[in-house]
């Protein structure tokens, strides 16, 4: 069974390829963006006819989702196989003993099965199509719209003068870089993070994996009950780590809860009576009073789950901050580009700092581009 950290992890490759995109169409747009300003009037003409192609970004999207797919997959059978590896370990248990993990046919098929779905999730969230950006005014647009808006905007403004056309380049590629690359939910309306709206869909997938494989095993072996793995930095209402459960209970109370988003519990088969828990009621006691217990630090006082979202905040601002050093390098923006790269510098020091003060550890892969 892998353990909270890695299942964190394992969606980290394909959200950083998310990111590069992202990266790679902030950069794009900000470059055209910057190219007006050096442009003669019969140029930005030109540059306003022809629009924006799209064909290299759709070849960027296109390469992003052939390298994921094949992730995507090693990630699923990583979880899915680790967590196999302990129906086999407790096999004399069952009344009927688990096939091997390869000749498991009906395993092999849902693997796939939730490997395609996930994949297929990927290639509708990545049509541009269905992307948008978010401009200067704070509205999310799709992206050929809003790139042909932007240009327009910015030939308008270079003809009043370079220090206008600066202050405009400035405002759309800072909105570019903090909005990156969204998608807007179908029931919501919301808009969401490319990379973000990744990351949730591996996360799902690997969940929905968990939950399926576990059903699978229990009516191949003929288990009557689960036990639930244990995680530090729990969310409070989900505070039935460690416990074993009726397949009963398990259905009605802790499998709806294990379906929210940011849920790292596992299920996985027992034989209710005979298998040993994982943990005794002195072990379960010790481990909530650690994730219960105060910490102090710079004058605020954390749970470790408190603590935990603090770090994901410092995380987001320092991904922000590199966001924006990319989008005015890109537009030659180099006394913007100066001041942010010292505010990353800070905000690292500071994420170094709360991490080891508060006791956690410091995730760098999180911060890669």
């Amino acid at each position: 069974m892998l353990d909270e950290t890695s299942l964190r992890d394992l969606p980290n490759p394909v959200q950083k390829h998310f990111r590069r995109l992202e990266h790679f169409i902030v950069r794009t747009i900000a470059d055209h963006l910057s190219s007006i300003g050096h442009s003669d009037l019969h140029r930005m003409q030109e540059l306003q006819r022809m629009g924006f192609n799209l064909n290299h970004i759709e070849q960027e999207i296109a390469n992003t989702l052939n390298i994921t797919q094949q992730e995507v997959h090693a990630a699923l059978l990583t979880a899915s196989r680790a967590e196999y590896s302990g129906v086999r370990q407790f096999q004399h248990l069952y009344a009927q003993s688990p096939v091997p993990f390869g000749k498991n046919i009906s395993l092999q098929a849902l693997i796939q099965s939730i490997s395609a779905t996930t994949n297929g999730t990927f290639s509708n969230i990545s049509n541009t199509q269905a992307i948008f950006l978010i401009n200067q005014n704070g509205i999310a647009s799709p992206l050929a719209f809003m790139y042909q808006e932007a240009i327009d905007f910015a030939i308008m403004q270079a003809s009043l003068g370079q220090e206008t056309f600066q202050n405009v380049v400035l405002q759309q590629t800072r909105a570019l870089a903090d909005g990156g690359i969204r998608r807007i939910g179908f029931n919501s309306g919301h808009t969401f993070r490319i990379d973000s709206a990744v990351r949730q869909n591996v996360l799902w997938g690997l969940g929905d994996l968990n939950r399926r494989q576990t059903d699978l095993i229990i009516e191949q072996t003929g288990a009557d009950g689960v036990e639930i793995t244990w995680h530090d930095g729990y969310r409070p209402t989900h505070d039935w780590g460690g416990l074993q459960f009726t397949l009963k209970d398990y259905a009605n109370n802790i499998r709806p809860q294990m379906e929210e988003p940011n849920c790292y519990h596992r299920a996985f088969a027992i034989v209710l009576g005979i298998s040993t828990p994982s943990y005794d009621d002195d072990d379960l006691e010790a481990l909530r009073l650690k994730n219960e217990k105060e910490i102090e630090f710079d004058g605020e006082t954390f749970t470790l789950y408190t603590a935990e979202q603090r770090q994901r905040k410092y995380e987001s601002a320092i991904r922000q901050a590199q966001d924006r050093v990319n989008g005015y390098h890109a537009a030659n923006l180099d006394n913007e580009r100066l001041q942010q790269e010292i505010l990353l510098n800070r905000l690292i020091q500071d994420y170094n700092r709360f991490s080891e003060g508060v006791g956690l550890k410091i995730h760098l892969n999180r911060l890669e581009v």
